[in-house]
């Protein structure tokens, strides 16, 4: 007896994963798919799998990430609407009235948006310095071919102090 065998062409591998990363298990995945259990359970331990699911991941996370960004920004454009112009709020006989922001609610803001100015503003400061490291690391790099000579690398302890 001899055993047909089946190509399966990339986007029938990629379906098949993606149906493994929305339904978790390779059992569903085998319904869905018309693949058979005992071949995925093969294709898992591939080197082509790992690489396919984290790519997949990749392209879903980045989509679901502009999502948020996209819902970010119209909330933060609104947000800012309201801080300068007040609330529309309904008063008792139905009519449409605008309400300055009450402080509470603007302190709230204000302690939000600071926290998350402060946190990229620390993000930006370690990027610099991983930049000027790299840089530094590259000039030593350049120098010691130029002098030819492999010298241990000095560490130096440097403690950032702020201007009062």
């Amino acid at each position: 007896m001899t055993r047909e065998v089946t190509k399966y062409t990339e986007s029938e591998k990629y379906r098949a994963v993606t149906t493994y990363i929305m339904l978790g298990t390779l059992t569903e995945t085998s319904k869905q798919c018309g693949i058979p259990y005992e071949t995925l359970k093969s294709w898992k331990t591939q080197a082509w799998w790992p690489r396919m699911l984290a790519q997949i991941r990749g392209e879903e996370n980045a989509k679901i990430s502009a999502r948020y960004r996209n819902i970010v920004l119209k909330t933060q454009e609104k947000l800012l609407e309201r801080v300068e112009h007040g609330d529309v709020v309904l008063s008792k006989d139905g009519s449409e009235q605008v309400l300055p922001i009450r402080g509470r609610d603007l302190a709230v803001i204000a302690g939000i948006a600071t926290q998350q100015m402060e946190r990229l503003d620390s993000e930006r400061v370690q990027e610099d310095t991983l930049s000027i490291t790299e840089r530094l690391t590259k000039i030593a790099d350049e120098l010691v071919k130029m002098n030819g000579k492999k010298k241990e690398p000095i560490t130096i302890d440097v403690e950032m102090v702020e201007n009062a």
